[in-house]
Protein backbone atom coordinates (compact mmCIF):
# COMPACT_ATOMS: atom_id res chain seq x y z
CA UNK A 1 0.00 0.00 0.00
CA UNK A 2 1.28 3.91 -1.39
CA UNK A 3 0.94 6.13 1.28
CA UNK A 4 -1.97 8.67 -0.32
CA UNK A 5 -3.20 5.99 -2.09
CA UNK A 6 -7.17 5.64 -2.02
CA UNK A 7 -6.93 2.66 -0.07
CA UNK A 8 -5.15 4.05 2.86
CA UNK A 9 -8.22 6.33 3.47
CA UNK A 10 -11.04 4.00 2.48
CA UNK A 11 -11.03 0.61 3.16
CA UNK A 12 -10.95 -2.11 0.92
CA UNK A 13 -14.49 -3.45 1.35
CA UNK A 14 -15.87 0.30 1.37
CA UNK A 15 -13.91 1.30 -1.49
CA UNK A 16 -15.50 -1.56 -3.79
CA UNK A 17 -18.89 -0.61 -2.69
CA UNK A 18 -18.13 3.01 -3.03
CA UNK A 19 -16.87 2.08 -6.66
CA UNK A 20 -20.34 -0.04 -7.36
CA UNK A 21 -22.28 2.64 -6.47
CA UNK A 22 -20.57 5.49 -8.70
CA UNK A 23 -20.64 2.44 -11.56
CA UNK A 24 -24.62 2.46 -10.96
CA UNK A 25 -25.06 5.98 -10.59
CA UNK A 26 -23.00 6.47 -13.91
CA UNK A 27 -25.44 3.99 -15.83
CA UNK A 28 -22.30 1.35 -15.94
CA UNK A 29 -24.61 -1.48 -14.16
CA UNK A 30 -27.43 -3.63 -16.14
CA UNK A 31 -30.83 -3.30 -14.54
CA UNK A 32 -32.39 -5.78 -12.88
CA UNK A 33 -34.17 -8.95 -14.61
CA UNK A 34 -37.87 -8.58 -15.32
CA UNK A 35 -39.88 -9.63 -12.46
CA UNK A 36 -37.02 -9.25 -10.01
CA UNK A 37 -37.31 -6.61 -6.97
CA UNK A 38 -34.80 -4.26 -5.90
CA UNK A 39 -35.63 -4.27 -2.47
CA UNK A 40 -33.22 -5.38 0.22
CA UNK A 41 -35.09 -7.89 3.11
CA UNK A 42 -33.97 -5.58 5.59
CA UNK A 43 -34.56 -7.87 8.98
CA UNK A 44 -33.27 -10.68 7.50
CA UNK A 45 -29.73 -8.59 6.66
CA UNK A 46 -29.85 -7.38 10.30
CA UNK A 47 -29.92 -11.65 11.10
CA UNK A 48 -26.99 -12.36 8.84
CA UNK A 49 -25.14 -9.65 9.86
CA UNK A 50 -24.80 -9.95 13.43
CA UNK A 51 -25.13 -13.76 13.22
CA UNK A 52 -22.27 -14.38 11.27
CA UNK A 53 -19.81 -12.05 12.64
CA UNK A 54 -20.61 -13.21 16.10
CA UNK A 55 -19.69 -16.67 15.09
CA UNK A 56 -16.57 -16.17 13.38
CA UNK A 57 -15.58 -13.74 16.62
CA UNK A 58 -16.07 -16.78 18.77
CA UNK A 59 -13.85 -18.73 15.89
CA UNK A 60 -11.48 -16.42 15.51
CA UNK A 61 -10.63 -15.63 18.87
CA UNK A 62 -9.22 -17.73 20.94
CA UNK A 63 -8.14 -15.48 23.75
CA UNK A 64 -11.64 -15.77 24.74
CA UNK A 65 -11.76 -19.21 25.16
CA UNK A 66 -9.51 -19.11 27.54
CA UNK A 67 -9.65 -16.79 30.41
CA UNK A 68 -13.68 -16.43 30.32
CA UNK A 69 -15.27 -19.70 28.37
CA UNK A 70 -18.51 -18.75 29.16
CA UNK A 71 -18.56 -15.98 27.08
CA UNK A 72 -17.35 -18.12 23.90
CA UNK A 73 -19.92 -20.39 24.98
CA UNK A 74 -22.69 -17.43 25.09
CA UNK A 75 -21.25 -15.98 21.64
CA UNK A 76 -21.38 -19.02 19.97
CA UNK A 77 -25.37 -19.59 21.38
CA UNK A 78 -26.38 -16.25 20.25
CA UNK A 79 -24.74 -16.65 17.01
CA UNK A 80 -26.57 -20.22 16.88
CA UNK A 81 -30.01 -18.33 17.29
CA UNK A 82 -29.54 -15.65 14.99
CA UNK A 83 -27.81 -17.63 12.06
CA UNK A 84 -31.00 -19.71 12.81
CA UNK A 85 -33.39 -17.03 12.63
CA UNK A 86 -31.82 -15.75 9.71
CA UNK A 87 -32.37 -19.10 7.70
CA UNK A 88 -36.11 -19.97 9.18
CA UNK A 89 -36.62 -16.42 7.35
CA UNK A 90 -34.90 -16.81 4.71
CA UNK A 91 -36.80 -19.88 3.25
CA UNK A 92 -40.08 -18.32 3.68
CA UNK A 93 -38.53 -14.78 2.06
CA UNK A 94 -39.84 -14.17 -1.45
CA UNK A 95 -36.78 -12.61 -2.43
CA UNK A 96 -34.33 -14.21 -0.06
CA UNK A 97 -30.71 -12.66 0.46
CA UNK A 98 -29.09 -16.05 -0.35
CA UNK A 99 -30.78 -19.16 -1.99
CA UNK A 100 -30.76 -21.63 0.69
CA UNK A 101 -31.92 -24.16 -2.32
CA UNK A 102 -28.26 -23.82 -3.99
CA UNK A 103 -27.25 -26.28 -0.91
CA UNK A 104 -28.87 -29.11 -2.18
CA UNK A 105 -26.96 -29.21 -5.27
CA UNK A 106 -23.88 -31.59 -4.52
CA UNK A 107 -21.66 -29.34 -6.14
CA UNK A 108 -22.44 -26.07 -4.65
CA UNK A 109 -22.36 -27.40 -1.13
CA UNK A 110 -18.87 -29.24 -1.93
CA UNK A 111 -18.17 -25.69 -2.77
CA UNK A 112 -19.21 -23.76 0.08
CA UNK A 113 -17.67 -26.33 2.23
CA UNK A 114 -14.00 -25.95 0.45
CA UNK A 115 -14.40 -22.46 0.83
CA UNK A 116 -15.43 -22.43 4.47
CA UNK A 117 -12.35 -24.98 5.22
CA UNK A 118 -10.04 -22.78 4.11
CA UNK A 119 -11.27 -19.95 5.01
CA UNK A 120 -11.21 -21.37 8.79
CA UNK A 121 -7.27 -22.83 7.87
CA UNK A 122 -6.19 -19.06 7.44
CA UNK A 123 -7.88 -18.00 10.43
CA UNK A 124 -6.73 -20.82 13.12
CA UNK A 125 -3.72 -21.50 11.78
CA UNK A 126 -1.83 -17.82 11.13
CA UNK A 127 1.41 -17.36 12.55
CA UNK A 128 0.92 -14.27 14.70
Amino acid sequence: MVAGSPLTVVPLPFGWLLAGRVAQGLGLTPGLPAGRSSAVDTPNAVLLCTGLPALLLAISQTSLWIPRPERAVALVAAAAVLLGAWARRERRAAAPLVDLALLRNPRWRGLTWSCCSAASACICCRPW
